[in-house]
């Protein structure tokens, strides 16, 4: 397996990067609101608070969020830049920054419209003509300009960049506007209440305006909008509506410019919540200072604001702590999918996949068949079952489900792929590789694809290698643990029981905790008749894991057999 410890350093790094580029943020803004000597802490309570947030994990734990860091601390770099750099200010090194950040993930675009809000709320003087003015704001709109012609140029050029085949699902646009007014209640909620954290949800599109949960949400966002305009146009609680613009400018891209495969998802919330964590805040903070005599009167309010503050950061340091754990590995992160969301068919087959990882293909299958009823046309899913199928010798029924991938995934070349793999597999070379082609024509570069080619070009006119001869190859190739027991498979199938453990002990060294290498060497030592050196194998492998049903059976048979 790869080593992701580096990966994750130097995404902390960045995240305690952000964490100090945001502090400063915050403290010019308050500085600006409302200046008072207690500001430095309420900034860092505010930092501190977004940091260590339970939700947060969801982005942070997660790979492929990586693009919402690193857009996010682009977007945060550049305002930092705008605040406290007069040199980037008037160079416009400030735009740099984010414009970088548009190449790493799109949601960076939305820097120079967030600007915009600044600019108009605290840059200009209060004028007794109005706060909503066409002055006001033209002269903003002509300072934030160069910004924004720069981030439009640059989305437009990304997303021509975007490959044909990608798909981002297959939800009409009213049906995924309409759904969004309650995810936005929803992510608003979670800041408050962050107990029902997926890292892939079963939340399902509305079918007409008229739901409640539609109703509900677009009142609450009613209600954030005249909050919003009522506390822009006083400087003392500008903050407030500063912070909910952020959230919504931040959350267009995914709520509305677009509709994804799915309605939400809570990493998506890492960037809008720069904002909300603003107008959370700030309205204690407010009353704190308006109410500031009282307070220091009050033993009770002078104690209990800043114990009040600490228990806030620490439920949400804990409740980080617990994510962590879910996102341990592939097993817990999608097993409390499955409950979370037991109607994500997508959850329920990755949370197989870890199974047939770990060389449970029962109960691997059990749980594709369930992610099935949810999802029957998930190109993907089929394309499991039918590895699995295949595992069980099920040719039939595996070569069913392979064309069924083919039929709901035909711009898919993993699907093509993974046929043409189980034909070579069954000598059907001619069938295997004209598929290999047509994934190669989807994606010239998929390399699995490319190397399976050059396995059946390399192979003499007329003769087919053997699955052994394959295995062996693909060792040779990439001697990974996995590698190593598909080896002794093979050699096992061959009745080649020697070569197996042999090949189960390599991949031992590889990975001492191989509980499937310890079950296959006492499969082995079961055909072999050495029944007492298969009770040692596989008592070592339920010792690594208690729930290994095939070990256990295969225990069983040893001990029969020995007569104990």
């Amino acid at each position: 397996p790869m080593n992701t410890f580096y990966f994750h350093l130097s995404t902390f790094i960045l995240y305690i990067i952000q964490f100090i580029l945001m502090f400063f943020i915050f403290l010019k803004i308050m500085n600006v609101s409302w200046r008072n000597d207690l500001n430095p802490y309420f900034a860092m309570f505010a930092a501190s608070w977004y940091a260590l947030h339970t939700a947060h994990a969801e982005t942070v734990n997660y790979i492929i969020s990586r693009s919402d860091m690193l857009s996010t601390l682009a977007v945060i770099l550049s305002f930092f830049l705008y605040l406290y750099s007069g040199f980037a200010k008037r160079t416009y090194l400030y735009i740099l920054p984010a414009a970088i950040g548009i190449f790493v993930k799109e949601t960076a675009a939305m820097f120079p419209f967030i600007l915009f809000a600044y600019q108009y709320i605290f840059e200009h003087p209060r004028s007794r003509k109005g706060f909503f003015t066409v002055k006001r704001f033209r002269s903003a709109f002509i300072r934030t300009l160069p910004a924004m012609v720069v981030s439009v140029c640059l989305i437009f050029f990304v997303l021509s960049k975007i490959s044909k085949n990608w798909d981002p699902g297959d939800l009409s646009r009213y049906s995924y506007l309409i759904t969004q007014p309650f995810v936005i209640f929803h992510y608003v909620g979670t800041w408050f209440f962050p107990f029902s954290l997926s890292a892939d949800t079963d939340w399902r599109a509305l079918d007409h305006i008229y739901d409640d949960r539609c109703i509900a949400g677009l009142i609450f966002i009613s209600v954030l909008i005249y909050i919003a305009i009522k506390t822009i146009s006083k400087k003392e609680t500008a903050m407030i509506g500063f912070g909910i613009i952020w959230f919504f400018i931040a959350l267009l891209p995914t709520s509305s410019l677009m509709p994804f495969a799915e309605v939400m998802n809570d990493h998506r919330i890492f960037f809008p919540n720069v904002g909300l964590v603003m107008a959370v805040v700030w309205p204690f903070v407010y009353l704190i200072y308006k109410n500031k005599k009282r307070i220091e009167k009050s033993t009770l309010l002078k104690n209990g604001i800043p114990v009040l503050a600490c228990m806030i950061l620490f439920m949400h340091a804990y409740g980080t702590h617990q994510r962590n754990k879910v996102w341990k590995d592939d097993e817990t992160l999608w097993k409390d999918v499955t409950v979370k969301s037991p109607e994500n068919g997508r959850g329920l087959m990755n949370y197989g996949l870890s199974q047939m990882k770990l060389g449970k293909y029962d109960i691997a299958l059990d749980y594709f068949q369930r992610a099935l009823v949810f999802n029957p046309y998930y190109s993907y899913l089929h394309v499991n079952i039918a590895i699995v199928k295949a595992v069980f010798n099920q040719d039939v029924e595996a070569e069913e489900h392979f064309k069924k991938a083919l039929d709901y995934g035909p711009k898919y070349p993993d699907c093509y792929y993974y046929y043409a793999n189980w034909l070579h597999n069954k000598g059907r070379v001619a069938e295997a590789k004209t598929y290999l082609q047509t994934a190669l024509s989807l994606s010239p570069q998929h390399p699995a694809a490319n190397a399976l080619l050059r396995t059946i070009e390399s192979e003499q006119p007329g003769t087919v290698k053997s699955t052994v001869d394959i295995a062996e190859v693909q060792v040779k190739t990439a001697p990974s643990a996995d590698n190593y027991i598909n080896l002794s498979l093979e050699y096992y199938r061959a009745r080649r029981f020697d070569d197996c453990i042999e090949a189960c002990k390599e991949a031992l060294k590889i990975k001492p905790d191989y509980a499937i290498a310890y079950n296959n060497i006492c499969s082995a030592y079961n055909e072999m008749g050495k029944y007492d050196s298969a009770i040692i194998a596989c008592t070592k492998a339920i010792q690594l894991d208690p729930n290994f049903t095939v070990a256990k059976n295969n225990l069983a048979q040893a001990k029969q057999k020995a007569g104990k």
